[in-house]
């Protein structure tokens, strides 16, 4: 589970299952096609394709509206990136206390979500949920939690550099019950109580 999610569940908040709805009938017509499409290769071949399609949700876009537009922008294109890197899986969208951002994972349990991209004032990270377990080597992985680690990113072509990308390839592969193909989708949650965004100027 995301840090700065667990954080607001240890408080007790409580967080509101959303049923995503955007886009028009004939995407999410196209995008179930495109994403069976995918699944049915990951069966037959045995490999995972590193590709999925989801729409933007209209929610994202709307959380994201505390923040400068140049965050904004930059959280919005990092999310559409690592979607092209990943394998069909669940996205869900956080309006949590202390940030937004959109996790990833192959069932709809928090402690499964294996990658995020929490987002702050002036910069977007992307946390690996087993950072402690991924090879390495140039120790580009920050943090001292147990399991948690993270990279800043401040610029969408920052997911082109193949160092990160390896490290993608390898939360994938370590993530919690990956071993059967899923329906990509996006859910949203929204924690109640305040929450802590940017101070307008």
């Amino acid at each position: 589970m995301p840090a700065w999610v667990e954080g607001d569940l240890t408080r007790r908040s409580r967080s509101t299952r959303v049923p995503v709805e955007h886009g028009s009938w004939y995407q999410h017509q196209l995008a179930a096609a495109i994403n069976k499409w995918l699944r049915d290769e990951i069966v037959l071949s045995g490999k995972i394709r590193h590709t999925m399609i989801l729409p933007e949700p209209v929610e994202f876009v709307e959380f994201l509206a505390p923040y400068p537009v140049a965050t904004q922008t930059l959280a919005r294109a990092l999310r559409q990136r690592l979607i092209e890197l990943l394998p069909p899986c669940i996205e869900t969208i956080w309006d949590a206390t202390n940030t937004v951002g959109p996790s990833y994972g192959f069932t709809e349990k928090n402690a499964d979500h294996f990658i995020h991209l929490p987002v702050y004032t002036k910069y977007v990270n992307i946390g690996f949920t087993q950072g402690a377990l991924l090879n390495d080597p140039e120790g580009r992985l920050q943090g001292s939690g147990a399991r948690i680690r993270h990279i800043k990113l401040t610029g969408a072509e920052d997911l082109d550099d193949p160092y990160i990308q390896n490290l993608v390839r390898q939360a994938v592969a370590s993530a919690l019950n990956n071993t059967e193909p899923v329906e990509a989708r996006t859910i949203v949650r929204v924690m109640d109580g305040p929450k802590r965004r940017p101070k307008q100027a």
